[in-house]
């Protein structure tokens, strides 16, 4: 072979691999001009599109033939909606998912190619609960950018007046101090320790009942979803220290199932000197009552727990399984999904991200420590109907006593009635 044939050759391989790495975007800064036009719509909920500007804009830099198309939608009605825009075939490209749906929607969600994500890749940057959330037999169905946890929220100025100077780090000393800072007037609760007992008028109370089978080490759901409360003395147990707090003849009474106003509206107004949040609760209590003194502490633990265990809700990103333009939306999830560009968002929006990368800068900072450090031992559980499954146990939480000889028929009969519901539609 000749001088030139083998020059020849070489030019040709050359000119591959300079392609290739062109169209998947692995040299940096050199633009995908090749290439059929593409518009991407990207359907998310509480962010407003200028979150994701500067993001989109960085993207559209690398593959100009893209154009990115983003629609805040109303978390309300977000989740029919988008049902509905795919049963008419007119259903986003990528659409936002909460972690607790991933198990009803995985029909409509695409798996991350290998060539964009691998599992090891993904076990190794993102943290525990967004693995065990969005990834199933090593297949990843979404990408998570932040993810939260319920967080204790506490009045100082309540704390002060009742002479407690630190909060609470266990559910004993919790308890201590709902007895503590509960002020009544005969049988009316002026200044409630806490809100917890009761179901509507306890924001998150579905999530805060779950937090403490989960610390109780009880499992909620098998594998296929089905609701087991397992061991189920242990389910009871988390479920009466609920309860107790909205019980008259208990000594922790603090709350009132009767309560007009909700935890969130009686906090904000200084009636309540302990309730539980996620983050975004910072900005809604500033914004309900500015001169509100109130702070941040760590979810109370069980005494003797080894491992601490928190609650994670939070949304990911991910694929229609259906999209037209699957390889290109598979880019724009991956470049979401750097840590650079993760850090852009989780800032924006104060959030807590889901890549430890970002989580060791955000432990740094006294605002976002909190629920950093919570992230790492976030837990959730399998919910088939996340919809159906809380309105059940809110309505539940309502009308249980815990000191109703029947609390164990009645939980059981509970769970039966979940489980026919949901089960039988899948």
């Amino acid at each position: 072979m000749n001088t030139t044939k083998i020059l020849l050759i070489i030019s040709i391989i050359l000119f591959v691999v300079l392609v290739v790495l062109l169209l998947t975007g692995v040299i940096p800064g050199l633009k995908f001009t090749t290439g059929k036009p593409a518009t991407l719509e990207v359907w998310g909920v509480v962010d407003d599109s200028d979150v994701f500007l500067p993001i989109i804009q960085k993207f559209q830099e690398r593959y100009p033939n893209v154009q990115i198309i983003y629609k805040k939608k109303a978390y309300q009605n977000y989740e029919d909606e988008l049902l509905r825009a795919f049963a008419a075939g007119k259903g986003p490209d990528i659409f936002m998912v909460n972690n607790k749906w991933v198990p009803k929607l995985k029909y409509l969600m695409d798996t991350a190619p290998v060539n964009v994500l691998t599992a090891d890749e993904f076990r190794k940057r993102f943290v525990d609960v967004a693995i065990k959330d969005f990834s199933y037999d090593k297949l990843i169905y979404g990408v998570p950018l932040y993810t939260d946890t319920l967080a204790l929220f506490y009045n100082v100025s309540i704390f002060n007046n009742a002479g407690i100077i630190n909060p609470p780090e266990t559910w004993k000393e919790f308890s201590d101090d709902v007895r503590a800072i509960t002020q009544k007037k005969g049988n009316q609760i002026v200044i409630s320790g806490t809100a917890l007992g009761g179901g509507k008028n306890v924001v998150r109370s579905q999530d805060i009942l779950f937090l403490l089978m989960l610390q109780n080490g009880v499992d909620i759901a098998n594998r296929e979803g089905k609701i087991i409360l397992s061991p189920f003395n242990k389910a009871i147990d988390a479920l009466d220290f609920y309860a107790r707090f909205a019980d008259p003849d208990n000594e922790f009474y603090s709350w009132s199932k009767d309560f007009i106003s909700n935890s969130v509206d009686m906090f904000a107004e200084g009636r309540v000197g302990m309730i539980f949040g996620y983050s975004s609760l910072r900005r809604v209590l500033e914004q309900k009552n500015p001169r509100l003194r109130f702070e941040v502490s760590y979810i109370p633990q069980k005494e003797d727990a080894l491992y601490k265990k928190n609650y994670a809700d939070y949304f990911g990103f991910s694929v229609y399984t259906n999209s037209k333009n699957k390889f290109y939306a598979w880019k724009f999830l991956k470049f979401l999904s750097e840590p650079e560009n993760i850090y852009i968002y989780v800032t924006a929006r104060k959030l807590p991200s889901a890549d430890k990368l970002i989580l060791t800068q955000q432990q740094k900072d006294k605002d976002m420590k909190i629920f950093a450090d919570q992230a790492l031992t976030a837990d959730s559980w399998m919910m088939l109907d996340d919809k159906k499954i809380t309105k059940e146990f809110i309505n539940f939480l309502d009308i249980y006593s815990p000191t109703n000889s029947n609390a164990q028929l009645v939980l059981k009969n509970l769970i039966d009635k979940i489980n026919q519901k949901i089960l039988k539609e899948k």
